[in-house]
């Protein structure tokens, strides 16, 4: 991953964290294990309805576009192609468990 899209994800931190007075998902890439820094980003989700399927499967899928915003597109070599694929697959694990409490406890109301 190169430093620009590393600034990238900080960009989109900063912009939506500014744009967003209602609650959010934090995703964060684990660039630790990687030898890199930590990104964070925010994903809104008070526009969904999380005690329906319908708006589970809407939040998993925002998660995903931030996790493919966040680790950018392999340049096609083997490393580059398993460091996106950690990326990603760290975003998508820091974000499942918040969205399965949310779920459950939208479903609880």
């Amino acid at each position: 991953m190169k430093i620009g899209q590393t600034l990238c994800a900080f960009g989109l931190l900063a912009t939506t964290s500014a744009a967003s007075a209602q609650a959010d998902v934090i995703v964060t890439q684990d660039y630790l294990k990687m030898g890199w820094e930590q990104v964070s980003t925010l994903v809104p989700y008070g526009d969904l309805n999380l005690a329906s399927d319908k708006g589970v499967a809407t939040l998993r899928e925002r998660v995903k576009a931030e996790a493919r915003k966040i680790c950018g597109k392999s340049d096609g070599t083997a490393k580059n192609t398993a460091n996106t694929s950690t990326c990603y697959d760290s975003v998508i694990a820091s974000a499942e468990p918040q969205i399965v409490k949310l779920a459950t406890d939208a479903k609880a109301r």
